[in-house]
């Protein structure tokens, strides 16, 4: 199972949530990798664990080039007293340049076969290596603090998603430094963005400091504290929930780019800036499994739009058409849920 927790917030406690849902898991007899994919952290994570990893996720692609036996992933990682392997994904800044959609997808493949539990901190930046993240994920934990302006960065966050054809059934959100004083109600948060909180953790700032300062989790540090019992519900709830997880399908698919120009823009890329082009290639062939899902989908999406509804007139407004566009996008990210029952892994096929 591979979580990935993520924030476009910063200062939330993404790396610490990360840190302890980790340690959680492995105390309950899990085999547990905690990649830290923040490219811009400076070794938070590190430094919160108290180790000073030789290796990081970069050397190890190199080694899975020549030897693709999974087993090399143990070489490369450093072992916490909590049972956590650990995986920095560079050593230094200069080394992420090396990171890439194709060679991160490979790995998170042979990881899975080693481990019970990737826990992902990807950092607070869209990117192509998150993307591609995501793509191997089976859920999306959204952290986030019960105040007013993370509330809304992290509703800015789940549109992106949902534009990026990642269905909002895969997003749980984490509220940490829940009921602090001054705070938002969490029952004003749900409401605000729509989107189940799976946990709370509580405010307990003398506990945090003391392990953070100490480098351990606060799960092994003051595993009675407030904090940590909230780790382990946590932990007890990803365990004992089969809904949680989605599992990925694979289509397979042959797209023509002959005479198409890459895409300079990340945003671009993925189709949701303003100025992104409106054809993206022509596909040479479809298999009958998508002909057969797109057939059922477009019957179900013209159902919940009510197109006997629309006016003509709708179409020729730009601002009304675009905005049944991005209408139709989410409900088509939903419905490939429904239909499925599975999360399809390429963004490329989602877009499709």
């Amino acid at each position: 199972k591979t979580i990935t927790i993520f924030s476009n917030k910063g200062w939330v406690g993404k790396t610490f949530v990360s840190v302890n849902l980790a340690a959680a898991l492995s105390l309950q007899g899990k085999r547990v990798l905690l990649l830290d994919l923040d490219f811009q952290a400076g070794h938070d994570m590190a430094r919160m664990l108290n180790l000073v990893p030789r290796y990081a996720l970069v050397n190890l692609l190199q080694q899975l080039e020549k030897n693709s036996d999974a087993q090399e992933i143990k070489k490369f990682v450093i072992s916490h007293s909590s049972g956590i392997d650990f995986l920095p994904a560079v050593i230094n800044v200069r080394q992420a340049g090396h990171i890439t959609p194709d060679n991160i997808r490979f790995f998170f493949q042979k990881a899975a076969m080693v481990y019970d539990f990737i826990i992902i901190d990807a950092g607070q930046t869209f990117s192509e290596t998150l993307i591609a993240a995501l793509d191997c994920s089976q859920t999306i934990f959204l952290v986030l603090t019960p105040d007013v302006l993370a509330v809304y960065q992290v509703k800015g966050c789940l549109e992106l998603l949902q534009n990026l054809h990642f269905p909002l059934k895969m997003v749980r959100l984490v509220l940490n430094r829940a009921e602090s004083r001054g705070s938002v109600a969490w029952q004003a948060v749900r409401d605000t963005l729509g989107c189940e909180i799976f946990a709370q953790i509580p405010s307990e700032g003398y506990a945090v400091g003391l392990a953070l300062n100490r480098g351990t989790p606060c799960v092994i540090d003051n595993p009675k504290s407030k904090v940590s019992e909230a780790f382990f519900r946590m932990a007890q709830d990803i365990l004992k929930r089969g809904d949680l997880f989605l599992q990925a399908t694979d289509i397979a698919k042959v797209r023509t780019t002959d005479g198409l120009q890459k895409p300079s823009s990340f945003w671009e890329k993925f189709g949701i800036a303003a100025t992104a082009p409106g054809s993206v290639g022509e596909y040479a062939r479809e298999e009958d499994e998508v002909v057969s899902l797109k057939r059922r989908v477009h019957e179900k999406l013209v159902a919940r739009l009510h197109v006997e509804d629309l006016s003509p007139q709708i179409l020729s407004d730009p601002q009304k058409a675009q905005e049944l566009k991005l209408s139709a996008q989410k409900i088509v990210a939903n419905l490939l849920i429904e239909e499925k029952g599975a999360m399809i892994s390429s963004h490329k096929e989602r877009s499709r």
